[in-house]
């Protein structure tokens, strides 16, 4: 790479095949060839060069020729099977911000390389499924059928190296239930809690789940909330490793934290359970925060009874996971607030 450097071959590709008046479709095919077989002989030592080749690469997957977009596909999966932690970290944002542009081809490209990542890099994109995700819900119910498409295909790609058999046989109802929450969220909560799980949930199955649960916890109907609760619950319980579920405390606890203050008690004790199994897997190191949170609410005077009802089933259910020991200290400390004149 260092004769690339002094000769500036990549500026020089550039300039010839991606700039200016003499760009055609076979000088565009050419610059992305010779990206595909650079990453190819090169490995990682052609990482300095992605922020400078992505751009060129993400207009060419949405170009209107055909061969011009294979090239680009071509591209962009061996670029993808060659990134290290590093590149994945300065990429990534680049393909989110894609999805939120209004022209549908910029649009449209982005969703594509997302999906060429999720099939290509899994375990290097595991910790931003959470925040892809997110944002191809979005793009699943885009007005332009081929975006949508996109979206499905993408999410579909996700759901390809999900190493559950048993997430991987619903994975049509869950693209469904991510497209239109409306219609069909229930339904694919429903199969979900029927399913008999024999093997542990990993990253990529965890990245279509948690949003489930998200949307479930926040619709206005008690059934969906009850679901969502107890899939959560499941989850927690069969997580391959319980850091997987790092990457999604800001999407559940809120969600959860909501529930716990519902009116209707058969919700607030499914949240309260689901966040049990919830702090159960994190670790008491992580669930600090959270205690500190429900032991706070518990005591608070302007809450209404319901509320700190909730607060109190939900602290119950996270002190009873963690041990002899920390449940009589916890104990202690609660027993103590409450005999206190401030209280």
């Amino acid at each position: 790479m260092k004769f690339f450097k002094e000769r500036d071959i990549i500026g020089i590709l550039q300039k010839e095949c991606f700039t200016g008046k003499k760009i055609d479709p076979l000088r565009l095919q050419a610059g992305l060839q010779l990206y595909e077989t650079l990453s190819f002989s090169q490995g990682k030592a052609f990482e300095p060069y992605i922020k400078e080749i992505v751009p060129n690469i993400m207009n060419c997957i949405a170009d209107a020729k055909e061969p011009v977009r294979a090239c680009a596909n071509a591209a962009n999966q061996q670029i993808i099977r060659n990134f290290s932690n590093y590149a994945i970290k300065q990429v990534v944002p680049m393909f989110l911000d894609g999805l939120k542009t209004d022209n549908w081809r910029g649009k449209y490209a982005a969703v594509e390389a997302v999906g060429n990542m999720a099939h290509c890099a899994p375990k290097q994109i595991s910790g931003f499924l959470p925040d892809i995700v997110k944002a191809l819900r979005e793009v699943l119910n885009d007005t332009h059928e081929k975006v949508h498409e996109a979206a499905i295909k993408a999410v579909s790609k996700i759901g390809s190296v999900i190493k559950c058999p048993e997430v991987a046989e619903l994975l049509d109802v869950i693209i469904l239930a991510l497209g239109n929450s409306n219609l069909h969220l229930n339904a694919c909560l429903d199969a979900l809690l029927k399913t008999s799980f024999v093997h542990a949930i990993d990253a990529p199955s965890l990245s279509l789940l948690v949003p489930l649960v998200d949307i479930g916890l926040t619709m206005h109907d008690n059934t969906s909330k009850q679901m969502a609760s107890k899939l959560m619950g499941n989850i927690c319980n069969l997580t391959q490793d319980p850091e997987d579920l790092l990457p999604y405390m800001k999407i559940l606890i809120p969600a959860i934290k909501n529930s716990l203050f519902d009116s209707i008690p058969e919700i607030r004790a499914s949240a309260s359970k689901a966040l049990g199994k919830l702090s159960k897997g994190l670790g008491l190191a992580n669930s600090i925060e959270l205690l500190e949170w429900l032991n706070m609410n518990l005591h608070r005077k302007d809450l209404a009874p319901s509320e700190r009802s909730g607060a109190a089933q939900g602290l119950s259910e996270v002190v009873s996971t963690h041990g002899d020991n920390f449940f009589s200290n916890q104990c202690k400390e609660i027993i103590t607030l409450a005999r206190s004149k401030d209280m």
